[in-house]
């Protein structure tokens, strides 16, 4: 393929300057939204996005006519276009697991470590190519390799800024997917505001101040659970009702008011490992969804031992219902958990 096309230094230390800027813009993007905690759960998303990121490029610019037969025809063998991109993937993938490795062990913020060991990366990838005579090449033969280096780096810092990106869409997507569908009833489709959402969280401010374990004066028996913040890592406090405890397996039965949309729900899904207080009794702990045929089967059972605080504390949150029936067809919406000691 002919072209009038030819590369200078002056167009690399142009798009130098756009990509950098760019760089900015991503990288300011994803270590204000990807916090330590969460990269932390990014190990396996990296590495998946990241080989095949990896592939599919090099596939993209292997077969492309202009760039084959400009540079890269004088560098590579014609067999290499097929096996060198699914190569370089799996070894872009090594290479992501240590960079993501090496991020959380090094203080600061591990996005900024990460993005940074991408650029990096750069000049090995052009010191093999720069080896290979690419800047010999009749479209590169112009281009100083002072330029041509210092926009690798931050063409690699723009690439593995999609792949991160790209990775944290991927956990999130996975974390949605195998959150239990949202079946609860209109009226707890919304959080608590104003008033009822103070009133819900005074518990949880008794208790932290050490004036907890009263709940039995109103028929109540309440577990104070202790989550790590999904995203921020600091430590969340929420207060739910104990629907039933079986001494023979030591389980918990608790009730979460809003679902799978409550916040210290979704941290455990992040973080299965949390901490629970039931009276005087502290443990670490794990929990279990329960089907909506044993939620509903529970919730009658409880109506049955304690009718009148059942009937309150469903007329606090907007729930009504007329009979047995009724409020085993609502509770299956609902969502109960099963709550064992972590040494169980």
């Amino acid at each position: 393929m002919e072209t009038d096309f030819q590369a200078t230094s002056q167009l690399y230390w142009i798009s130098v300057l756009v990509t950098a800027l760019m760089d900015i813009a991503f990288v300011a993007l994803l270590a204000w939204r990807i916090k330590p905690v969460r990269f932390g759960r990014l190990q396996w998303p990296l590495v998946i996005v990241s080989t095949l990121f990896w592939t599919v490029l090099w596939y993209a610019v292997m077969w492309n006519a202009f760039v084959w037969e400009t540079s890269f025809r004088y560098v590579f063998q014609p067999w290499q276009r097929w096996a060198w991109p699914p190569v370089y993937g799996l070894i872009s993938g090594g290479v992501t697991w240590l960079f993501w490795w090496l991020s959380l062990r090094l203080p600061g913020n591990p996005v900024l470590y990460f993005l940074l060991l991408g650029g990096l990366e750069s000049f090995g990838d052009h010191y093999f190519a720069i080896r290979n005579g690419v800047m010999e090449t009749p479209l590169l033969q112009e281009v100083s390799i002072a330029s041509a280096v210092t926009f690798g780096f931050f063409e690699f810092i723009f690439y593995w800024s999609i792949i991160l990106g790209l990775a944290a869409l991927l956990s999130l997507a996975w974390q949605r997917w195998q959150t239990p569908k949202n079946t609860l009833p209109s009226v707890l489709q919304k959080r608590p505001s104003g008033f009822l959402k103070f009133f819900v969280k005074v518990p949880v401010y008794l208790h932290r101040m050490g004036m907890g374990g009263w709940e039995w004066m109103i028929g109540a028996s309440w577990m104070f659970i202790t989550t790590i913040g999904r995203n921020t890592g600091k430590k969340r406090y929420t207060m739910v009702d104990v629907i039933e405890y079986d001494k023979t397996s030591d389980t918990y039965c608790i009730e979460t008011a809003y679902g799978a949309r409550a916040d210290w729900f979704r941290n455990i899904q992040a973080n299965p490992v949390f901490q629970a207080q039931v009276g005087r009794r502290k443990f670490a702990a794990r929990a279990v969804v329960l089907s909506p045929e044993e939620t509903g089967k529970k919730m009658v059972d409880f109506y049955h031992r304690r009718p009148a605080y059942t009937k309150a504390v469903t007329a606090m949150i907007g729930l009504k219902f007329k009979d047995e029936t009724e409020l085993e067809q609502m509770s299956r919406g609902m969502m109960l958990m099963e709550v064992r000691p972590e040494d169980n």
